[in-house]
């Protein structure tokens, strides 16, 4: 069993660095009206933070990069390039595969003569690394969007009696949380005890135990005490056959440490805030405040911990030439009908 609470304390260990650091993170994404987006991403903080950036917001040699002092110590570095279309961004910012914040991008426009309709539409992929226990089991559909918008976007409350309600599903969406990880877990020594076939780690004495493991181990998931779990397992079932299970299944321990990691390195990560500047007027949104045509969206990355977050706005521009040609064909064509009806009269016999 040392060696497993090594294993986990190896890859927890870094979480408290992961989660510090002064670097703060905005994105801006401008839509064109020729379907290009340029992209901006600007990383703010102390010099070091600045330089190292962050593994999720990935960029190479083809983006142009500008750091500037702003401060005395303080630095700002600003990212950017230009894509010729949302599918071309979407595969840039997701470069880093499995290992890094997917995003799914959907731009269009649509002509309609007088006017040109664009929609945008960033959705982050939920990164929560498992799968084990719906979300759905324990809040509703409303309440989660509740949630969502209230609890994890920091909106002000509507009333007291929301407040109230959003509050119990803040509570059992740590409970959601807290049981998703230990049924992952759970299967992970439950498939390592069926391997190891001892009548003194059957499926039943596990089916008994399993209520008493969760109760113990939810405080330590909760706070991301991984390394006490082994401990917790030991001290219930009371057998070595618990030391033989957790060195059988090293690896995957492993890996699910590594998971842990990942998703608090996300949710860690400082994405302050995205603005999206979209052509024309802003005809729909679900952004949180709206300036001219640049909308804001903050506290953001907590939510695509639970759920899919999607950041989408719709605007209208007004097609001048269009305007200005039907105009021009609708005098020609009265003229030509006023000169017709001229002519006929000048004819007729009197």
């Amino acid at each position: 069993m040392t060696n497993t609470r090594s294993a986990l304390r190896l890859f927890l260990l870094p979480l408290a660095m992961s989660l510090s650091g002064c670097l703060e993170i905005e994105t801006t994404t401008t839509v064109h009206t020729d379907g290009s987006i340029q992209r901006e991403v600007q990383f703010s903080g102390d010099s070091a933070e600045v330089t190292k950036g962050s593994p999720f917001f990935p960029t190479d040699s083809t983006w142009t990069v500008i750091r500037r002092r702003s401060k005395d110590t303080a630095w700002t570095s600003v990212s950017a390039k230009v894509f010729a279309d949302g599918a071309a961004l979407q595969q840039a910012l997701n470069s880093k595969g499995d290992k890094g914040l997917n995003v799914r991008v959907e731009c269009a426009k649509r002509f309609l003569w007088f006017t040109t309709e664009f929609s945008y539409r960033e959705t982050i992929l939920c990164y929560n690394q498992f799968q084990a226990v719906p979300i759905s089991a324990y809040i509703s559909p409303d309440d989660l969007a509740g949630w969502v918008h209230y609890d994890l976007e920091k909106a002000p409350y509507p009333s007291v009696e929301d407040s109230l309600r959003i509050r119990k599903a803040s509570l059992r969406a740590e409970e959601w949380d807290s049981r998703n990880k230990f049924e992952a877990f759970f299967l992970i020594f439950a498939e390592g005890a069926a391997r190891l076939n001892d009548p003194g780690l059957s499926r039943g004495i596990l089916a008994g135990a399993k209520e008493s493991l969760y109760v113990h181990c939810a405080k330590a998931l909760t706070e991301v005490q991984l390394d006490t779990i082994p401990v917790i397992f030991q001290h219930i079932l009371k057998t070595p056959l618990v030391q033989k299970v957790f060195d059988a299944e090293s690896g995957k321990v492993k890996e699910f440490a590594e998971k842990i990691r990942f998703e608090m390195d996300l949710l860690g990560t400082p994405y302050k805030r995205a603005q999206v500047i979209m052509p024309g007027v802003i005809t729909e949104t679900n952004a949180r405040s709206i300036q001219g045509n640049t909308l804001t969206w903050e506290e953001f990355i907590g939510a695509s911990y639970a759920v899919d977050y999607t950041m989408w706005a719709r605007s209208r521009v007004i097609n001048w030439w269009a305007v200005v040609l039907t105009g021009a064909v609708v005098i020609v064509l009265a003229g030509i009908l006023v000169i017709g009806t001229f002519r006929r009269r000048r004819v007729v016999p009197g």
